[in-house]
């Protein structure tokens, strides 16, 4: 990955707090919050990551297309090559080039690009999958009826926090990583830490649906696109509710 937007973790204070924590085998939930204070600084900046604001755009556009009847047309206009058999493959597919693209235009993905594009692959993935009858009974129209699922703002809202959580969870999971396999080696303890960071990442995101399905109602509900200022804004401001989320989770404004 790049490594050019996240601090280096062993030279960061708050990280060696995360260690000093791990070493003292506190519980999980103290670790993971202490995780998300570390990693706030990278939160604030992850409205200036262009890949992660093109992830938030074809979110949006995915929602979109499933508004029409011609959700396959739509989001090829809308830069996500979607072949014609249009398939949930084909659509992971399209979407993971579409922000390989991205990057590559911005000279390779920062590793919050990186992270954005992971969350909205797993996030497409899952949420989509649960919406059809499986990968390997997938008939035609299959893929727009479960876009068709999160075309309006509560469906909206529940596709975009999914992705903030994973967003979330991602992010902080790349700041424990490097330690946790060095400190944790019981695969008890290794799933306690994964659960305590999912509930803290879905805790953390809660805020976003309501955000989210407001926004959706403004700015893109019938119409195909949304604009690409609404869509930074976005971008920008539900990582700031995240932020402050987490700030008031961990009382520590960074």
């Amino acid at each position: 990955m790049g490594h050019n937007r996240l601090p280096r973790l062993p030279t960061s204070r708050n990280w060696q707090q995360v260690v000093q924590l791990l070493e003292a085998s506190a519980p999980p939930q103290d670790i993971v919050a202490q995780a998300a204070v570390a990693a706030q600084r990278s939160f604030q900046s992850a409205a200036d990551d262009p890949v992660y604001v093109e992830a938030i755009r074809i979110l949006i556009a995915l929602a979109q297309a499933g508004q029409t009847d011609d959700s396959g047309p739509s989001l090829r206009r809308q830069g996500v090559n979607l072949n014609q058999s249009e398939t949930l493959f084909d659509l992971l597919d399209a979407v993971s080039k579409r922000l390989e693209d991205v990057s590559r235009t911005y000279n390779g993905a920062s590793d919050l690009g990186e992270l954005s594009s992971r969350a909205l692959l797993t996030t497409l993935h899952t949420r989509l999958l649960d919406r059809m009858p499986g990968l390997f009974a997938e008939q035609s129209g299959d893929l727009a009826n479960a876009l068709r699922h999160f075309s309006g703002p509560i469906g909206f809202s529940e596709l975009s926090r999914s992705f903030f959580t994973a967003m979330t969870s991602e992010t902080l999971a790349y700041w424990l990583e490097r330690t946790l396999s060095a400190q944790v080696d019981d695969i008890g303890t290794r799933d306690a830490f994964d659960g305590a960071l999912h509930q803290f990442s879905a805790e953390a995101t809660r805020i976003i649906k309501e955000f989210s399905s407001g926004w959706y109602a403004k700015h893109a509900l019938n119409v195909e696109s949304a604009p690409v200022e609404a869509v930074r804004g976005f971008a920008a401001v539900a990582f700031k509710k995240i932020n402050d989320e987490l700030s008031r989770k961990t009382g520590v404004n960074d």
